[in-house]
C-alpha cells in the first residue's frame, strides 16, 4: 500500500490575460470569491516549460466554499501570452474542460442563459446518468455544469467548486493506468464509444482522507480519446500559462513517498521544488509530473495557509502527518476571509 495520500483536486490552473479582471468575472458569477494566495513572482522552476526562458506571473488562488477544488488564475506579466491557433475541442490531448458542482441543474442553467457573455447548451444526461450542460466563459474557456448533491457551506451562487474534469488522451488505457497508480483513480467506468469517440470515467474507490479532504470533495475524471483529431495538444507551440486551462493540481500528503512512487512506475518528477516554496501568504511544496500525453500535473503538499490574517492565525501544516479533515468550525472561519462583490 502506498504511504502517500492524494486527497482531491486541489485547483485547476487557468491561463488568462488580465488575472483581476478574470478573477472578478469567476468570483461575481461563479463563487470563488474566497482567496487563498495573490502572488507576483517569477515562475523560476517553470523554465522548460516556457521556453527556456524564466518568466514574471501574477497567480491568485481562489475557492469557492460550497465545496470542490478551486482556480489558480494565472496570467504572464513578462510577456503576452498566447492563445491556440486552432478551437479547443474535447478529444484533444489536455485539459478541454473543467467541471463545476451545482445543487440544481436547472437554477444554474437559468442563471447563466441570462447572461450575455456566456454561451451555453441545453441540460443534458452523461454517458454515467449525471445532468449537467455545457458553457463557455467570456475568455472562451468551456465548462461542465453537473448537478451534485455535496454542499459544504451554504452561499448565494448556483454552482460550487470543481467536480472533476475533461482530459483528452491518445491511449484510454495507458492514461487510465497513470491516473490509478500514481493518483489512486481505481475505481473504472465501463468503456462508452460513439463513432470513433470513446470515454471513460474515474473515481476513487475509497472515502477521501486528508486536511482539506471537506473542501474539496469527491472528484470524477472525463478521460477522452479521439483518433481523429491527430493526437493535437491544446498546448502545441504554445507555453504553459498561455491562455486555457494549464494544469489539473492535486493535494497531496507525504510528498517523498509519491516522488519514490512516480519514479516507480516510470513517470517521475518533472519538476520539484524540494522544500517548502512561498506562495504570497501561503506556502508548501509543489511537483510537477506528466500525464502520458504530456498534461503537466501539480502536487502540492501545503505547509501554511491564512486562516484570519487580522488575527494572525495561520494554519501551519509542516511538520505533521495528521490526514484528520479540516474542522468544519475553522473552515468557516476560513470563509471569513472570501472577497464580497
Amino acid at each position: 500500500m502506498d504511504d502517500y495520500l492524494i486527497t482531491a483536486i486541489q485547483q485547476i490552473g487557468i491561463g488568462v490575460k488580465d488575472a483581476d479582471q478574470a478573477w472578478d468575472w469567476y468570483r461575481k458569477h461563479l463563487g470563488f470569491d474566497l482567496p487563498i494566495f495573490s502572488d507576483e513572482a517569477e515562475a523560476s522552476l517553470m523554465f522548460n516549460y516556457t521556453g527556456g526562458n524564466v518568466h514574471r506571473r501574477n497567480a491568485i488562488l481562489a475557492m469557492n466554499v460550497q465545496g470542490g477544488g478551486g482556480f489558480e488564475i494565472w496570467q504572464f506579466t513578462s510577456r503576452e501570452p498566447k492563445a491556440a491557433a486552432f478551437e479547443i475541442q474535447e478529444g484533444l490531448l489536455g485539459i478541454t474542460s473543467i467541471h463545476l458542482r451545482c445543487k440544481s441543474v436547472n437554477l444554474a442553467h437559468e442563471y447563466f442563459d441570462q447572461l450575455k457573455e456566456v454561451s451555453i447548451q441545453p441540460i443534458e444526461k452523461d454517458a454515467i446518468g449525471r445532468s449537467f450542460f455545457n458553457m463557455k466563459d467570456p475568455f472562451g474557456n468551456a465548462f461542465k455544469i453537473i448537478e451534485d448533491d455535496y454542499q459544504l457551506l451554504k452561499t448565494d451562487y448556483v454552482v460550487g467548486g470543481i467536480i472533476g474534469l475533461t482530459i483528452g488522451v491518445s491511449n484510454l488505457e495507458k492514461s487510465i493506468h497513470f491516473y490509478k497508480e500514481v493518483l489512486h483513480f481505481d475505481q473504472v467506468s465501463e468503456h462508452f464509444k460513439t463513432g470513433d469517440i470513446a470515454k471513460v470515467y474515474l473515481k476513487s474507490s475509497e472515502q477521501r482522507k486528508g486536511t482539506f479532504s471537506k473542501l474539496l470533495a469527491r472528484n470524477c475524471i472525463e478521460l477522452v480519446e479521439n483518433p481523429t483529431l491527430n493526437n493535437r495538444h491544446i498546448y502545441e507551440n504554445r507555453y504553459w500559462g498561455d491562455l486555457g486551462f494549464i494544469h489539473v493540481c492535486f493535494d497531496v500528503q507525504q510528498m517523498d513517498s509519491l516522488r519514490e512512487k512516480a519514479k516507480v512506475v516510470e513517470y517521475p518528477f518533472k519538476v520539484d521544488s524540494d522544500n517548502s516554496f512561498n506562495m504570497g501568504e501561503a506556502a508548501g511544496q509543489f511537483a510537477y509530473i506528466e500525464d502520458p500525453d504530456k498534461t503537466l500535473i501539480e502536487l502540492v503538499e501545503t505547509h501554511k495557509i491564512p486562516i484570519n490574517k487580522k488575527m494572525g492565525l495561520y494554519l501551519n501544516l509542516k511538520n505533521k502527518k495528521t490526514r484528520k479533515p479540516l474542522a468544519k468550525w475553522m473552515i468557516k472561519l476560513l470563509a471569513l476571509n472570501r472577497v464580497k462583490n
